[in-house]
């Protein structure tokens, strides 16, 4: 899917998670399967460490829609090579986030933060944006979750003021297809799940996603992408799994999957772990990694971090997993936002 195309689905991704809590009193839409409620995937490594978030970083998603909604990862594509995810309460409550949100609600994002507060939406009812994508079939899923995300009432107001406050670019239409509702945009098609799940896919998975909804074909993510996401837990603010690795280089070719989860506090810490078909494999990757350390240091030096975020990359083996740490406090983590904003303006 080219970035040309990508902006409907962006643009809804966003705009959608802000429902106000209240509106889950919308009626459901024809269920997908049995309804499984949303879940955070327990850590479970057996052969090696675990990567859990402090559970006192989580804060649990309020309102009637959290423990009853599909579960996003049922909805993720059966084929998916990486998939990733954000959970928002856990960011938006982060204390680095609270101190920062005028700095962090800028640009494009606060526009259509705006337009879903004039929808009679807001940001608390933001539960999870979970991404599917099928480096195969370039195809991509969104599955997007907020209280009263089904509501056609505000969809209906976000594609009105979507249209004329957006643009084109933005514009998709609402019809009831086959007892659901079904949203179209310019290369992409989106379904109400159910009263707080939208599900987006673009045109290469639509017909996936059209034949799960039918019944055709069953929930399917197994194997290494599941077991990675095993590792990583969903209940942190950003995670991402990928399986093959194909893009990280010759000393981790064999790995079996990637599993990477970013918390944040007042500053920030990476959880990324490698699993691999053996121990031996593993410990000779940890070594080959190990001796690119210096190289990861001078790029985040390159990139305006500080040392100490550097000198905190920590590579261990153990098992068949090989787990590679880092952190940074509140300045380091400030500091990265201030780089990546201008980055971002340099390339709009």
């Amino acid at each position: 899917m080219t970035p040309r195309r990508f902006v409907p689905l962006a643009s809804l991704a966003v705009a959608s998670l802000a429902v106000a809590a209240a509106a889950c009193a919308a009626k459901p839409t024809a269920p997908v399967g049995p309804v499984a409620p949303t879940r955070a995937v327990s850590p479970a490594a057996p052969d090696g460490p675990t990567i859990s978030p402090s559970p006192a970083r989580h804060v649990a998603a309020a309102g009637t829609c959290s423990a009853g909604s599909v579960d996003a990862l049922a909805m993720v594509p059966a084929n998916a090579t990486l998939v990733m995810g954000v959970d928002v309460p856990t960011l938006i409550h982060a204390p680095y986030y609270v101190a920062h949100r005028r700095d962090l609600e800028v640009g494009g994002f606060k526009r259509v933060l705006e337009l879903a507060a004039a929808c009679d939406l807001g940001i608390s009812g933001w539960r999870a944006v979970t991404f599917g994508f099928d480096s195969v079939r370039n195809a991509t899923t969104i599955v997007a979750q907020a209280d009263g995300l089904g509501d056609r009432r505000r969809l209906e107001c976000v594609r009105d003021r979507a249209a004329t406050e957006i643009g084109a670019a933005a514009a998709f239409t609402i019809a009831d297809v086959d007892g659901r509702v079904e949203l179209t945009f310019d290369g992409a098609t989106a379904w109400v799940i159910d009263p707080c799940t939208l599900v987006v896919s673009d045109a290469s998975a639509a017909e996936a996603t059209r034949a799960r909804l039918g019944g055709k074909t069953p929930a399917a993510l197994g194997g290494p992408v599941m077991q990675a996401i095993g590792r990583v837990g969903t209940r942190r603010p950003f995670w991402l799994v990928a399986s093959p690795v194909t893009s990280l280089g010759p000393s981790v070719a064999n790995a079996r999957d990637l599993a990477i989860g970013l918390d944040v506090d007042r500053g920030f810490r990476v959880d990324a772990s490698l699993a691999f078909p053996d121990a031996t494999s593993a410990r000779a990757a940890s070594t080959s990694v190990e001796a690119d350390v210096g190289s990861m240091r001078s790029m985040l030096m390159a990139f305006g971090l500080p040392d100490a975020v550097g000198n905190s990359i920590a590579v261990t083996a153990a098992g068949t997993l090989v787990s590679i740490r880092a952190h940074g406090d509140e300045a380091a983590l400030e500091g990265l936002r201030q780089r990546l904003t201008v980055m971002f303006a340099q390339t709009n």
